[in-house]
């Protein structure tokens, strides 16, 4: 029998410019892809072309990542370069 699948969904926030926005969702990638058992439901909103969602999920620096589940959500502000900071994903 397989184990059961989780599915972690993300936003991630970030400026279509900025190199660190792309890595924070290429980092967001491939730890889903590191690990089988995951099921990623990613979504990334530019806040350059969105301005209005991130004002109403109250994003203030880009890149961040909020996991909405499994509950508790968790807010990352940077590019996930940090390992303490991919643990809470």
């Amino acid at each position: 029998m397989s184990d059961p699948v989780t599915t972690i969904s993300i936003v991630a926030y970030l400026a279509s410019t900025s190199t660190n926005g792309r890595r924070t969702v290429d980092t967001v990638r491939e730890l889903a892809a590191e690990h089988p058992e995951i099921h990623l439901d990613l979504e990334v909103i530019d806040v350059l072309s969105d301005a209005s969602r991130a004002e109403e999920d109250r994003v203030l620096a880009t890149p961040t990542v909020i996991r909405l589940a499994p509950l508790p959500r968790v807010r990352l502000v940077g590019d996930l370069s940090a390992a303490h900071q991919r643990d809470e994903i």
